[in-house]
């Protein structure tokens, strides 16, 4: 799975995107400006100081050409992003120690000129818009300084500073751009978590009224029997009677107390014949080819074969309805003994595959019913997937036990 981005935050599958499609809309940009200002920087590369030429014009353009390269590939760029920001502002303010005064004629204006909105968009793509703000700022002061100078064009005061708060506040429209973009993915995640949260939690109540249910109906059974007994008429045969249903109703409350609603084991052969039995082999287009449970047969308690049951089912819908596989397959692995008991599970289709980094935060299917529901039986669901080799879903139980 793809590390998530080094930036200013970009934390949710959203915010991940974005960043990623920052990266490569800014390295388009300064591509773009790159070529306009070819021209002006062959003409005046050959009048340049040696130094200034190497750190500042090779430098920036290796530079350049790697963030290039990994922004187009998807890859993190921000510390790159970061380099090419300094270059440009150290770049802008050593400029008067490197040039000629003035340039020769035809050679066109100062080629970084056209670099200065590109350090902005980069220093809000590598460290957040505050900062951001502040070096559009200062680099539009710097550029009012050498713009003025001999070697900047030795313009007047005057134009020097429309010029500079021309470029500042193009600068300023393209850092409160990024940083709004950044801002809505965020929001955008935040709302995805807190639904899931909101589904998790309506879960938790769904399996508490399911609990009060059973127990309602342990007590209608059991303890209103007796009640409704002991209040008719009496004779020992009903007395007798009453007492059994008594002693009885006691032992299954004590032993729900004890055990819960999932108390009993179930049998990997049993877990099984219940996926065939849920899950129609020849439905659609897919065939479905369960097969039969390898391993020694020990039990396991009847929530972690429920979870099993459901993330598995989960598993085999998802790549009925979206793989386009001609074939899903389910193995069944039981190892260890006892309280040892490890128990494995495959789901793999021979589908189109997708990238699991890449599914929104709001699609609950596998975060929640396979990844979640594992997780809080104690075990654990991995899901391994990538555009045309299909994908393969194993389920640990308990999650200590790797394969």
């Amino acid at each position: 799975m793809r590390r998530q981005p080094a930036g200013p935050g970009p934390r949710g599958i959203s915010a991940i995107a974005t960043h990623r499609l920052m990266a490569r809309g800014i390295a388009a940009f300064a591509l773009l400006l790159l070529i306009q200002a070819a021209g002006s920087m062959l003409a005046q590369t050959p009048f340049m100081a040696t130094w200034w030429n190497a750190m500042f014009l090779a430098g920036f353009l290796a530079v350049f050409a790697l963030l290039f390269i990994r922004a187009m590939w998807g890859r993190e760029t921000a510390p790159l992003a970061a380099i090419i920001a300094v270059l440009v502002l150290l770049g802008y303010a050593s400029w008067p120690l490197a040039a000629p005064v003035p340039l020769p004629e035809g050679s066109g204006p100062p080629w970084p000129w056209a670099m200065i909105n590109v350090g902005a968009a980069l220093c809000a793509y590598a460290a957040g818009t505050r900062i951001a703000v502040s070096y559009t700022v200062v680099l539009g002061v710097v550029f009012a300084l050498i713009r003025s100078s001999g070697s900047g064009g030795g313009v007047g005061i005057g134009v020097a500073l429309q010029d500079s708060l021309l470029a500042t506040v193009m600068g300023l429209i393209i850092v409160l751009a990024i940083g709004i973009l950044r801002q809505a993915a965020g929001t955008s995640d935040a709302a995805a978590e807190e639904a899931i949260r909101e589904y998790r939690q309506a879960a938790r109540l769904a399996a508490l009224r399911s609990e009060r249910t059973r127990f309602d109906a342990l007590l209608h059974d059991s303890v209103m029997t007796v009640l409704l007994g002991a209040s008719g008429p009496g004779h020992p045969g009903s007395r007798a009677t009453n007492a059994a249903l008594a002693r009885s109703a006691i032992e299954r409350l004590e032993a729900s107390g004890r055990q819960g609603p999932e108390s009993r084991s179930v049998d990997p052969a049993e877990l099984e014949a219940r996926l065939r039995f849920a899950n129609d082999t020849g439905l659609g287009s897919m065939v479905l080819v369960i097969e039969p449970a390898t391993g020694a047969r020990h039990p396991i308690p009847a929530d972690a074969a429920r979870a099993l049951f459901e993330a598995c089912t989960e598993a085999i819908s998802n790549a009925r309805k979206h793989s386009g596989a001609a074939t899903c397959r389910v193995s069944i692995t039981c190892r260890g003994t006892g309280d040892r008991t490890r128990l494995h599970i495959l789901v793999a289709d021979d589908g189109k595959g997708f990238d699991p980094a890449a599914v929104p935060a709001r699609r609950l299917g596998i975060k929640v019913s396979i990844l979640g529901r594992m997780d809080s039986a104690g075990g654990l669901a991995r899901i391994d997937s990538a555009a045309g080799r299909g994908t393969a879903v194993e389920l640990l139980w308990p999650a200590g036990g790797n394969r």
